[in-house]
């Protein structure tokens, strides 16, 4: 007996070192460290939100009791959001500067689906398979988190919307809804230079705190 309870123990003995991320370069980690210590309970807004588990940024804090928002333009995707994120507001349309209607480029490889027609071109040269194109519903993020008459904090804004990231951050309204730390998708960023998202960021009075390898995350300078 005292053999098998000392082999069970060295089954996994490093299991509780383990640092679990469902986030593609671990991006949840980085937000979690961030409100260590300080809130256990978050209220994010995830555009582009892409799957409830699959590289997604925001479903370990779901799994810890949190809840927010997931904006999701690709129709299967949102129902799978709707399934599994039952204590979030799910949303099936995209966001973008203004009110209308865009073609929506949906690659087999969901993650790279897009709005942006030079980064389909571009993904559709580099071999990617297209699924569709379809005709998508567009709103600008003010017009969103007015219709949902938010009357918390936003802990969390992610936005990862394949390459109309900018326009996305553009169409909020910064007055009214400041998130404490923003995290945005920018490739080819250095932390030494400037770029059109870092400058804007910098207007509205947010600073450059981190970043993965395409990830770049901001916090409020006026919190």
């Amino acid at each position: 007996m005292k053999l098998k309870l000392f082999l069970s123990s060295l089954v996994n003995p490093n299991s509780k070192f383990k640092n679990t991320s469902y986030s593609q370069e671990g991006e949840d980690l980085i937000i979690k460290r961030f409100f260590e210590g300080k809130k256990s309970q978050l209220f994010y807004i995830d555009i582009g939100a892409h799957h409830p588990f699959r590289f997604s940024n925001t479903a370990i804090f779901y799994e810890n009791g949190s809840n927010g928002v997931n904006i999701e333009a690709n129709k299967n995707l949102f129902e799978a959001l709707k399934n599994y994120r039952l204590r979030d507001e799910n949303i099936n349309v995209g966001v973008g500067l203004r009110s209308k209607s865009l073609k929506f480029y949906e690659f087999y490889e969901s993650a790279l689906s897009t709005f942006d027609e030079k980064i389909y071109e571009s993904r559709i040269g580099d071999g990617w398979k297209l699924r569709q194109i379809s005709e998508i519903q567009v709103l600008t993020l003010a017009e969103i988190l007015k219709s949902l008459n938010i009357n918390k904090q936003i802990d969390f804004l992610n936005v990862d919307v394949e390459g109309l990231d900018l326009e996305v951050l553009e169409s909020n309204d910064w007055k009214l809804f400041r998130p404490t730390i923003v995290a945005v998708e920018i490739y080819n960023f250095s932390i030494n230079y400037s770029c059109p998202i870092r400058e804007f960021m910098k207007n509205v009075d947010y600073q450059f705190f981190a970043k993965t390898v395409n990830t770049v995350f901001f916090i409020d300078d006026l919190a």
